[in-house]
């Protein structure tokens, strides 16, 4: 299949009224992501629209995490990685965004290890 030469239309080619403008934006958003998807550019986080992060944590302290995107969807506990000496267990987990638009995440654990874990999160934007 071959790509169409035109990837994006710009304000400036084409005579249209002002309230044209947000149709022109959101057009030229899927223009860019067809021609990224079939170019087989298209990563985990654009499909998504997600970011994964491998965050340490302590047990029951809330911890800030950057988010990729300004928007927030949802967050998910993906894994926690350990290994076969430790016998952690995650026992809860809890996202919510602040006052400041910052998201906070706080894992619980439970069992005879330690009291801390390096754990992947998903967070939708």
């Amino acid at each position: 299949m071959k790509l169409p030469v035109i990837k994006r239309i710009n304000k400036g080619e084409v005579n249209s009224p002002l309230w044209f403008d947000p149709i022109l934006s959101i057009l030229n958003t899927f223009m860019e992501r067809v021609v990224l998807c079939l170019t087989k550019r298209f990563t985990f986080r654009d499909n998504l629209m997600c970011d994964i992060k491998s965050i340490d944590f302590v047990h029951g302290v809330e911890q800030q995490v950057s988010m990729f995107y300004s928007t927030y969807s949802g967050c998910f506990l993906l894994t926690y990685p350990s290994d076969s000496s430790s016998d952690t267990v995650v026992t809860g987990f809890k996202a919510r965004i602040t006052e400041a638009n910052v998201l906070a995440v706080t894992v619980t654990f439970a069992g005879a290890g330690t009291t801390t874990g390096t754990c992947n999160i998903l967070i939708l934007g």
